[in-house]
C-alpha cells in the first residue's frame, strides 16, 4: 500500500489545520472545502423578576439578561480520495483523530495533559482553535480491507491560545509557529498536469 504522500496536489492556497505547541502536526486539505460553517452564540437568561407584576413592561418571560458571548465554533467538510492511486487514506484520518487527544496524561507538563492547541488557516481566514470532534465516513476499500476514501466532518472552536499556554506555564513561542503555518500555505504552488482541482473533479 502507498503512502498518502502522494495524494496532495496544489491549486494556490490550501486549507490547514495545524498545532502551535508540541508536536508538530499539520493536515493539509487534499481539495478545498465547498463551505465552512461559522455559528456565534450569545446566551440570554431570563431576569430573576420575569412575573407580570414585577415585569416594567408586562410581558411576562421576555425580559433577559445577557450572559456572554460564546467563542466561535467552525465546522468544515474535509475529503480525502486515495482510490485512483491505491493509497490509503487512514494515516490522514488518524492524524485528525489525534487532535481530539490529550498528548500524554502521565506528563508533568500541564499542556501535554489536553489535546493540543491549533490554527486553522486557507487564505486570509485564520482561526486559532481545538479540535472538538471528527467524524468520518469511510467508503471505497481496497482488497485488503484498506480505507482509499474518507470524508471528514471537523469541528473548531475558538480559543485564546496565548492565555491558555501561561495558565499552563508553558513558554512556546505560538505567534512564530502561526506565522509559519500561514506562510507556508499561502503561496502559488501550481497543480500538476491532470491532477484533480476540487470536489466538483470527482463526479
Amino acid at each position: 500500500m502507498r503512502t498518502d504522500a502522494g495524494l496532495w496536489t496544489h491549486a494556490g492556497n490550501k486549507f490547514v489545520i495545524a498545532t502551535v505547541h508540541g508536536e508538530l502536526l499539520e493536515i493539509e486539505a487534499q481539495y478545498n472545502p465547498k463551505e465552512l460553517g461559522r455559528t456565534t452564540t450569545a446566551s440570554w437568561q431570563p431576569h430573576p423578576n420575569t412575573s407580570t407584576k414585577q415585569s416594567p413592561t408586562g410581558d411576562d418571560g421576555r425580559w433577559l439578561e445577557y450572559g456572554s458571548t460564546e467563542p466561535r465554533t467552525l465546522t468544515v467538510e474535509l475529503l480525502f480520495d486515495g482510490y485512483e492511486q491505491g493509497i490509503s487514506v487512514a494515516p490522514i484520518v488518524d492524524k485528525l483523530e489525534r487532535l481530539t487527544i490529550p498528548v500524554d496524561m502521565r506528563s508533568r507538563n500541564r499542556s501535554e495533559r489536553r489535546p493540543q492547541i491549533c490554527v486553522a488557516v486557507w487564505g486570509k481566514q485564520k482561526l486559532r482553535c481545538v479540535v472538538t470532534s471528527v467524524t468520518t465516513k469511510l467508503t471505497m476499500f481496497s482488497p485488503s480491507g484498506d480505507p482509499l476514501r474518507a470524508t471528514c466532518t471537523v469541528a473548531l472552536k475558538e480559543v485564546d491560545a496565548i492565555a491558555m499556554m501561561k495558565a499552563d506555564d508553558d513558554h512556546t513561542d505560538i505567534k512564530s509557529r502561526d506565522d509559519q503555518i500561514t506562510r507556508a500555505h499561502n503561496k502559488w504552488r501550481p497543480n500538476p498536469r491532470d491532477a484533480k482541482m476540487d470536489f466538483n473533479d470527482l463526479e
